[in-house]
């Protein structure tokens, strides 16, 4: 219950400096992760408001969750879109680090013997690089961008 309702503060407070700092492809991101989360809802009975409080059902994780493989894919693909159609280099890593998760899906197709708990814990362990890499990787860029601010006339600056 505890670790549920502290990844839902953090995630919350990591979205909240993207979304004010972080422009366009914080918002569109933000968008993509929303889906992903109506959809692993959808997919994982005991993901919502039950797995805040420790209710997940594990039945849900004992083999691969065709509905769940389709929502981590849009999510990845969102990102990846979002990070070849701009300069944000957080972006390539969130997408990299969803990508894993994509992966990991494949352990139980291969193996339907594959521990439930097991491929629960190696699906979501990715979400809190991905929001680490987030807020670090926005810091950076809103650093760089007052850098060359201060540096180069406006008509010098490349664009974001």
């Amino acid at each position: 219950m505890i670790i549920g309702l502290l990844y839902w503060t953090v995630a919350a407070a990591c979205w909240a400096y993207a979304l004010a700092y972080g422009g366009k492809p914080s918002r569109w991101a933000f968008a993509c992760f929303v889906m992903a989360m109506l959809g692993t809802t959808v997919a994982t009975p005991g993901s919502g408001f039950a797995g805040v409080v420790g209710l997940v059902k594990v039945e849900a994780w004992s083999r691969m969750n065709p509905v769940l493989l389709a929502t981590d894919t849009l999510y990845f693909l969102g990102l990846y879109v979002a990070a070849l159609s701009c300069r944000r280099h957080w972006l390539i890593w969130s997408a990299g680090l969803q990508f894993v998760c994509v992966a990991t899906h494949f352990g139980p197709l291969l193996d339907p013997g594959t521990n439930a708990k097991l491929y629960r814990g190696l699906e979501t362990v990715w979400s809190i690089p991905m929001l680490a890499t987030m807020v670090v990787g926005i810091f950076k860029d809103r650093r760089y961008e007052r850098r060359v601010a201060s540096t180069y006339p406006p008509s010098r600056r490349r664009p974001a």
